[in-house]
């Protein structure tokens, strides 16, 4: 599984689609809890945590940098959005719904 996982991240350029292929894989969560995490969720990724399903979860230190790094590119696509979400696209940047699974 650890080699399928690495091969993944190795082909995903996307900093949001690599956060979301370690916080399933690495950190089991499901779709639902993916979309729906909050910038407030992960507002402190050196602390190396992020609220998901109601529970405090700890971060390895590669989705920690995913999440940073996911955090920068998101800032810089959409420096003015008032999306709450963490995860946001060319859809809801503009607003303030969360991604849709697909």
């Amino acid at each position: 599984m650890l080699g399928l996982r690495a091969g993944l991240l190795g082909r995903l350029h996307d900093p949001a689609e690599r956060l979301i292929v370690r916080l399933a894989g690495v950190h089991a969560l499901c779709p639902r809890d993916t979309c729906a995490l909050a910038l407030a969720d992960a507002d402190h990724p050196a602390a190396g945590t992020v609220l998901a399903g109601g529970r405090v979860r700890p971060l390895d230190r590669l989705t920690a940098g995913h999440l940073r790094a996911w955090l920068q590119a998101r800032h810089a696509r959409w420096p003015a959005t008032a999306n709450p979400h963490l995860l946001i696209n060319r859809s809801t940047g503009g607003g303030v719904r969360p991604v849709s699974r697909g």
